[in-house]
C-alpha cells in the first residue's frame, strides 16, 4: 500500500510533537490548509506522523519542510495564512 503523505524520518523530542490545530496556530493558517498540504497528491507533502488514527507533526520536520519549499509555494502559503 502506498503512503498517503510524507512520513517523518527526522529525530524529534516528545515536546516537539504537535497536533494539526497547534501547527495551524504556529503557522497562522487554517487547519484545512494543514490537511491539504499533507495529502499524497502534493508534490512535496507536509511531513506527518501517524499513531493509529491520530495525526501528529514534528515542529522540527515541518520547519525543515518550510525551508525547502520553492518560493512560489511560500507565497501561496502566505496567501493561505492571510485568508486564515
Amino acid at each position: 500500500m502506498a503512503s498517503r503523505s510524507a512520513e517523518v524520518s527526522t529525530p524529534f523530542l516528545p515536546s516537539d510533537i504537535i497536533t494539526a490545530e497547534e501547527l495551524s496556530g504556529r503557522l497562522k493558517c487554517s487547519v484545512h490548509w494543514v490537511y491539504s498540504q499533507m495529502r499524497a497528491g502534493q508534490k512535496n507533502p507536509l511531513p506527518v506522523m501517524r499513531a493509529g488514527r491520530l495525526l501528529r507533526f514534528s515542529w522540527t520536520a515541518v520547519s525543515e519542510w518550510l525551508r525547502g519549499q520553492p518560493s512560489g509555494t511560500a507565497q501561496r502559503a502566505r496567501k493561505a495564512v492571510s485568508r486564515g
